[in-house]
């Protein structure tokens, strides 16, 4: 049975106000009792998907909210379905939990269904072209394998101007893993579509100790240097970091550098690399 006590209270006020605002066709909150707590889930929709947001009020008074887990209940397929749901959880460890109300968070949620119906159209895009003049060096059927010791983790979509960039980030631990996890990104048909689909970094010690480090700005000169630069300053070892950017038809200046580099240091955030600031 449901006791609604103040925090709860507060919790399920804020979420009646995020249902509100996107109606009932698009947004629905129901309680329920889950493991001996009060929650408030709250279910989102678009054309395409579904997400329900399981909600508890937050430890110690801190913030609104507490997330207690994201689900993906409708989704057109089983690895959309998945990056839908690494998509959200990354943009709440990127975001903090302590910065959000219902109305954001289901905000959050409806820009990464939005990127993910992008991503779709791309890739059909790609499917349909005629060459790999068009898609991208790299482009295959099937995405290069990764090894299952092997974890790539990527950030939500930034845009600016009309340009998009996703970070992405792995643990490595040798030259032949940094080729591998550039091979399974650099096919992936919707990055492969990307103006530069792999600009990236990385550093690792061998057995050794020696230190291994590398760069490459895939066509946009003076970014990658900079990314290898980040990792030495906050001294992260044993990573690569790759941003994809697809270019919008406007010319960022200086402000292009600063936003890869920012989408980098997400990347690192959303693998656990880099606490959230």
């Amino acid at each position: 049975m449901l006791n609604h006590d103040a925090p709860f209270t507060q919790l399920l006020d804020d979420a009646t106000i995020a249902q509100s605002v996107y109606g009932d066709g698009s947004a629905d909150v129901i309680t329920k009792v889950e493991a001996g707590r009060n929650v408030v889930v709250l279910t989102l929709f678009d054309e395409l998907s579904a997400v329900a947001l399981t909600l508890q009020p937050p430890k110690g008074g801190e913030g609104t909210l507490r997330v207690a887990s994201v689900d993906v209940t409708t989704a057109p397929n089983a690895s959309l379905k998945l990056d839908l749901q690494r998509t959200i959880i990354a943009a709440i460890a990127i975001a903090g939990e302590e910065n959000f109300n219902s109305l954001l968070l289901a905000q959050l949620a409806f820009d990464a269904m939005a990127a993910l119906q992008d991503t779709r159209v791309m890739d059909a895009l790609v499917a349909r072209s005629d060459g790999a003049a068009t898609c991208g060096p790299g482009v295959d059927d099937a995405m290069a394998p990764l090894a299952a010791h092997l974890s790539v983790y990527s950030t939500p979509v930034q845009t600016c101007r009309k340009s998009r960039f996703v970070g992405h980030a792995a643990a490595v631990a040798s030259e032949s893993e940094v080729a591998s996890v550039l091979a399974h990104l650099r096919t992936r048909r919707s990055l492969a579509a990307a103006t530069h689909p792999a600009i990236f970094a990385y550093r690792f010690a061998d057995a050794s100790g020696v230190i291994h480090s590398d760069f490459d700005d895939d066509g946009e000169a003076g970014a990658a240097k900079r990314l290898l630069l980040m990792l030495q300053q906050r001294k992260v070892d044993g990573v690569l970091i790759v941003v994809t950017r697809w270019f919008g038809g406007i010319l960022l200046g200086p402000d292009r550098f600063k936003i890869i580099t920012e989408v980098a240091r997400d990347a690192l955030v959303v693998a656990g690399r880099l606490p959230v600031s």
